[in-house]
């Protein structure tokens, strides 16, 4: 296909947000060359453009009027082949300390966060985390990164180029509100807890989301993941791995061996730790 069919197909891409319809080639995208393949011209047409009030007949102004520029998006890759790590230039997505958030559909996202929304409707997204400074993307095991990664990019690059917000920001968790929450609440309860000579499964519970919070999430945020606390049973305590480690082939090693170890270093009592499978979300499936 020549460059000025794919052209002349992205211009009949329409998105509406806020009530305004504009063409899709009213807006930037990253000045990497995209895939001119038929399958990728025609997974274009369900992109979504983003525009807040001003002219879409304007070529070089954006909805605010100042001269518009392009923000780049960069993709880094993960230990799970189906999860990328996308990060925008200059741009913060839930900014400093911010707890992750993932979204495993469409209707999960939908008024919370409007990023999320808009990369669902990308053909091939399976389940989207934001986080401080970069969104996890995982994709459906059937399609290839290549029709998928430059709509993603794309998308990123109008939203923050547009000056949206990627959630509703009161509905943002960050973890220094949770630590002097969890101080305050074992300041209170470690009288007794000493009287006693072992921790309430209260206190145990503020120890162990304390340890994951300050050793566990830092370490597997870096990789595009995140692990979620669900309860503990038996002795068992259970985690709920999300973004690139949900469906890593190498989750089970960081689990089974690092976080485990870690977690049986300060908490004897525990014999085991292990990946909580929600029966009622659908199960990406792990790579090989």
């Amino acid at each position: 296909m020549k460059v000025s069919t794919a052209r002349h197909a992205s211009r009949r891409a329409f998105a509406v947000l806020s009530g305004r319809t504009i063409p899709a080639s009213s807006v930037l995208r990253p000045a990497r060359a995209a895939a001119t393949s038929a399958s990728h011209v025609s997974s274009l047409a369900s992109v979504p453009c983003f525009t807040v009030g001003g002219s879409s007949s304007s070529s070089n102004r954006t909805a605010f009027g100042s001269q518009r520029r392009t923000i780049y998006v960069i993709a880094e890759e993960t230990p799970n082949p189906e999860s990328l790590m996308f990060y925008p230039q200059d741009h913060d997505v839930l900014g400093t300390a911010a707890k992750t958030k993932t979204f495993t559909d469409k209707a999960s996202a939908q008024g919370t966060s409007l990023l999320a929304t808009a990369l669902f409707k990308v053909h091939g997204v399976a389940s989207v985390m934001l986080g401080a400074r970069h969104v996890t993307v995982t994709k459906q095991t059937d399609i290839d990164w290549t029709l998928v990664q430059p709509n993603i990019e794309l998308v990123m690059s109008q939203f923050f180029a547009a000056g949206l917000e990627p959630m509703q920001k009161d509905l943002i968790e960050r973890f220094g509100d949770g630590e002097r929450r969890m101080r305050d609440a074992r300041a209170d309860g470690i009288e007794e807890s000493e009287s006693t000579g072992a921790a309430s499964p209260e206190e145990f519970e503020r120890e162990l989301l304390e340890l994951l919070e300050e050793r566990v999430q830092p370490f597997v945020q870096q990789d595009g993941g995140d692990v979620e606390y669900v309860k503990t049973e038996d002795n068992v305590v259970y985690l709920k791995m999300m973004g690139a480690c949900s469906g890593c082939p190498k989750s089970g090693i960081t689990l089974n061996i690092q976080i485990k170890e870690l977690v049986q270093h300060y908490f004897p009592h525990i014999v085991d730790v292990r990946e909580w499978v929600d029966p009622n979300e659908d199960v990406i499936p792990r790579g090989h």
